[in-house]
């Protein structure tokens, strides 16, 4: 049984192949297909947030440039600073927790059953199901690295915005 929300996998394809002849294997291989799709889904978070703290070139647009030199009366520039800084911190967390999670089944579930022997019919389906849970621990590291590069990203967004807060919240004399 996998339990996700409604519309989480991008097919009925994604999770309905059976392709492990254990439960564990099979539930590795749902992790790493659910990795994959979460890695998608936080590429176009980051997109959206790009697009969203992102003034564009505006040195090549003077007439723009007060927009994000000084805020309005309402300070709608510093409120979304704020919102996006306070925001990537908590995805950040999120993608740490998301490969902290992975790293510890990996350990406790995964790596003791890749050296399991068993004897005859036996060892055939434990040598099948080593082979589905080696793919899958590859998938799913993978989608880790993918996870490690995205918070990368978003931490250097961070950054750029921090500077852009600061940039509009520095007293004019």
């Amino acid at each position: 049984m996998c339990l996700t929300p409604s519309e989480f996998w991008p097919s009925v394809d994604s999770y309905t192949t059976c392709e492990a002849p254990t439960l564990s294997a099979q539930a590795a291989c749902y992790i790493a297909t659910a990795l994959a799709v979460v890695v998608t889904r936080w590429r176009a978070v980051l997109v959206q947030l790009e697009f969203l703290v992102n003034s564009g070139n505006v040195l090549r647009r003077p007439d723009h440039l007060q927009d994000i030199l000084f805020d309005d009366d309402a300070f709608s520039t510093s409120k979304r600073y704020f919102w996006a800084i306070n925001f990537i911190h908590e995805v950040v967390d999120i993608l740490d927790n998301s490969i902290q999670q992975w790293t510890h089944h990996k350990k406790h579930w995964i790596t003791p059953r890749l050296t399991t022997a068993g004897s005859g019919q036996e060892a055939h389906w434990q040598r099948k199901s080593r082979e589905v849970l080696a793919a899958a621990e590859q998938r799913a590291d993978e989608a880790c690295d993918e996870l490690r590069a995205l918070k990368q990203e978003f931490e250097d967004t961070l950054r750029r915005v921090t500077v852009m807060r600061d940039g509009v919240s520095l007293p004019v004399f």
